[in-house]
C-alpha cells in the first residue's frame, strides 16, 4: 500500500501514452484515506470511488477479454458530468469530501469541459449494477 508505487505506475503509463491524465490507486491504501469499512468485493470498492464517471474498473477475464466494471453506469461519463457517488452523498462529512475534490480540480484533471455537481441530486441507478 505505498502511494509511492502508485506514482511509479503512473509514471510508467504517462510515458506510454501521455495524453492520457493517468491515476492509479491501491484501492486498499484509499479505503483507509477516506476511513471506509473494508470492501467486500472489487465492484464495491469501486462504487465507493468519489464520483460516478470515475467509478469504472476493467479487467481481462479467462478468455482474454477485456470487462468494464461500472456499478454506477456509464452515462455520467458519457455526458461528461462529474457527480458523486451515492456512497459521497450520503454524509455531509463524505459529500464535504467530495465537494473539497471537486474545488480542488477544478475540471482540469480531466482536461475537458465538464459539468460540476456539488448539492445533493438524483441518484443513478445502472442496469444490472448496484446504486451510486
Amino acid at each position: 500500500m505505498d502511494e509511492g508505487f502508485e506514482k511509479e505506475t503512473e509514471n510508467k503509463l504517462r510515458r506510454l501514452i501521455p495524453e492520457i491524465p493517468w491515476s492509479v490507486k491501491n484501492e486498499a491504501r484509499m479505503r483507509l484515506v477516506n476511513h471506509i469499512r473494508p470492501y467486500s468485493s472489487s465492484l464495491d470498492a469501486i462504487s465507493k470511488f468519489l464520483e460516478t464517471a470515475t467509478s469504472l474498473g476493467l479487467k481481462v477475464n479467462e478468455v482474454d477479454q477485456v470487462e468494464l466494471a461500472a456499478p454506477c453506469g456509464i452515462e455520467d461519463v458519457l455526458n461528461l458530468e462529474v457527480k458523486p457517488t451515492h456512497y459521497f452523498n450520503d454524509t455531509r462529512e463524505l459529500a464535504s469530501n467530495y465537494a473539497n475534490r471537486i474545488i480542488e480540480k477544478n475540471g482540469k484533471r480531466y482536461g475537458i469541459k465538464s459539468r460540476s455537481y456539488i448539492s445533493k441530486g438524483s441518484l443513478l441507478v445502472y442496469k444490472g449494477g448496484v446504486q451510486c
